[in-house]
């Protein structure tokens, strides 16, 4: 499945991001292009937008269930009505979303215990290659392997992306934890696995039938890589570590 499903089944135009270690980073920008300027906010998003939540059958669904109705009633100290279940919901939801935090992975432990076995020598490699010339860690930078910020990346053009809260057509750089767990990839789920990814950068950004990128705004890190066949193998096995 390449993209989100409403609640009635359908797609929706975007491919759910990971929702790990967004406590993280609290007060920035969420989802995809930044449409919502916080994660409760992201959530309100979501029930409205993308699972076409209806407060009256919300609240009704709620108030059907004695575990629910009980629930809400203690942490809000009043009944939920329409006029107040969609405020409500966004914000329990945003207690759980913040609560989910990766634990540690293979790359975690190497870098704890640098003279450990954590990591094979092939994912040491990737590692070298991640912070050098794969050019990875200019935006996936840090403890979550994000910078949090918005760019054009070379696989889309400006026709395939929406603006964002600054009016923007820029894709928020995704975190890479839990990697290998979590294709497809990209904001809209094309990309398959995390080969296909690599060998899109290492060509400079996505490119049309012509051989012409797709895009003529990259970010400055996006360039031809020259990686050799092993090398990408490495930086794939890494990526699968973190």
């Amino acid at each position: 499945m390449s993209k989100s499903l409403t609640d009635s089944g359908e797609e929706t135009a975007r491919n759910t991001p990971s929702l790990f270690n967004l406590a993280i980073n609290p007060g920035v920008a969420a989802g995809w292009i930044g449409q919502t300027e916080s994660t409760e906010e992201q959530n309100g998003f979501a029930l409205l937008n993308e699972m076409l939540a209806v407060p009256e059958q919300l609240s009704a669904t709620i108030n059907g269930n004695e575990t629910y109705q009980q629930g809400f009633v203690n942490l809000f100290g009043s009944a939920t009505t329409p006029s107040n279940v969609l405020d409500r919901t966004k914000k329990v939801l945003d207690a759980y979303v913040l609560s989910q935090i990766s634990e540690d992975t293979n790359a975690d432990l190497q870098n704890q215990f640098p003279e450990s076995s954590y990591l094979t020598q092939q994912q040491l490699n990737g590692k070298k290659l991640f912070f050098g010339k794969a050019r990875c860690a200019g935006c996936h930078a840090g403890s979550t392997f994000t910078d949090n910020q918005f760019h054009n990346n070379g696989f889309f053009t400006d026709q395939q992306l929406a603006k964002g809260l600054n009016g923007a057509r820029l894709v928020k750089t995704p975190s890479l934890r839990n990697l290998g767990q979590t294709a497809p990839y990209m904001h809209d789920g094309s990309i398959s696995s995390i080969r296909d990814v690599v060998d899109i950068y290492n060509d400079g950004g996505r490119r049309n039938a012509n051989g012409d990128l797709v895009s003529d705004r990259i970010h400055h890190d996006i360039l031809p890589l020259e990686l050799t066949e092993q090398e990408k193998n490495q930086l794939v096995r890494y990526l699968e570590s973190l």
